[in-house]
């Protein structure tokens, strides 16, 4: 080997040595403002199949399609016929309920206790001609006057009026006190069913009054006036229309794995679409799914979409630019947490949702709070 090729050996061997243990860098490319270019679909933000919660005839549709309505408002009405004569028969049997245990309450009813005051006095007279006779044949008896067997007589009718006069007051003293203290606890839960019974028939006939779940409109009407339907409960139910939520959207999109530690829950978006050409639309990150998927090695990204003006529709097609972090998040936990200035942490979905549209037919959308047995 020559003087020169020890020379160069030396000084690779010296850079080597001298870069030993020192930290990695990051390349100028990790560390620049990233816009990532994604595709996706919108749906709307809330989106269900309203149900009526009781079975019966449609006598009115109180909506039109694509009006908006207001929360709590009447979409339906199933015939109340019904349900109003159940109510009316659960307040018969309430009333029937307490009254009777008023009367226990009362220690029965004025005429009982009358009626029961004069048999005590008519035994008490009995009583005492029973006694009278009986001391007076006792002395005769005495006298050698009358026979053992009148004696006896005179005996038996004193004990039976003394049975009597016993019985008597007993009468009294349970008409005077009233029913034993666990009937009245019967009659006073008698009472409360009755109560719940009457509760139940009127919360069934304010079912029959369909009313809007929430802020939005109607996408699709699936009945007719004069349709039976079937309540909620059953599974042969049908519904009444597809409702939803236009006002805010979501745009669900497909974002590559190696992306993911960039993106920060709230930041900006920009969306376009085909149908309006030359605008954008603004969005935020609503949400990064923890789920990549391992065939595409790509994750799900959820963005929020204002949509006050109704100009974009569920079921569009949209290109969306979403701001990055300059620089990876350390870990994935602090990728979801979404930590930048003013935005706090969020909860996430555990799994990846399937982007779909409500319009004018969605893939089965969880039931309203009209449908809830």
């Amino acid at each position: 080997m020559t003087r020169f090729a020890i020379q160069v050996l030396a000084m690779v061997l010296a850079l080597t040595a001298a870069t030993v243990g020192l930290p990695a860098q990051e390349s100028d490319s990790d560390r620049r403002p990233r816009v990532l270019h994604l595709s996706g679909e919108l749906s709307p933000r809330e989106a269900v199949r309203v149900y009526s919660r009781v079975s019966g005839v449609i006598v009115k549709l109180a909506f039109r399609e694509n009006w908006p309505y207001k929360a709590g408002d009447v979409l339906a009405e199933i015939d109340p016929v019904e349900y109003e004569l159940d109510v009316q028969e659960a307040r018969a049997k309430l009333e029937s309920a307490e009254s009777h245990l008023a009367a226990m309450e009362a220690g029965g009813r004025a005429e009982e206790r009358v009626r029961a005051a004069a048999e005590v006095t008519g035994a008490e007279a009995v009583m005492k001609t029973a006694r009278m006779n009986l001391d007076r044949q006792t002395n005769l008896f005495g006298k050698k006057a009358i026979s053992q067997a009148e004696l006896d007589n005179a005996r038996r009718d004193f004990e039976v009026a003394e049975a009597r006069l016993v019985g008597a007051r007993k009468s009294l003293a349970l008409v005077t006190a009233g029913p034993r203290l666990e009937e009245r606890r019967a009659q006073k839960a008698e009472v409360e069913r009755a109560r719940a019974e009457l509760k139940r028939a009127e919360l069934r006939l304010s079912y029959t009054r369909v009313r809007a779940p929430f802020d939005g409109g109607i996408g699709q009407r699936l009945v007719d006036e004069g349709a039976y339907v079937l309540a909620a409960s059953s599974p042969q139910a049908s519904a009444l229309a597809v409702y939803s939520n236009i006002r805010t959207l979501k745009a669900v999109l497909d974002i590559p794995e190696k992306e993911m530690p960039y993106v920060r829950l709230g930041a900006a978006a920009r969306l376009s679409v085909q149908a309006a050409q030359g605008c954008t639309f603004p969005a935020t990150v609503s949400n990064l799914y923890p789920y990549v998927d391992p065939k595409t090695r790509s994750g799900k990204l959820e963005l929020e979409v204002p949509n006050q003006s109704v100009r974009l529709l569920p079921g569009m097609f949209v290109m969306a630019q979403v701001d990055c972090a300059a620089t990876a998040a350390g870990s994935a936990a602090e990728t979801l947490a979404g930590r930048l200035p003013g935005i706090g942490s969020r909860a996430v979905s555990s799994s990846p949702p399937t982007s779909r549209s409500a319009i004018p037919d969605p893939p089965e959308p969880a039931r309203s709070a009209q449908d809830r047995p």
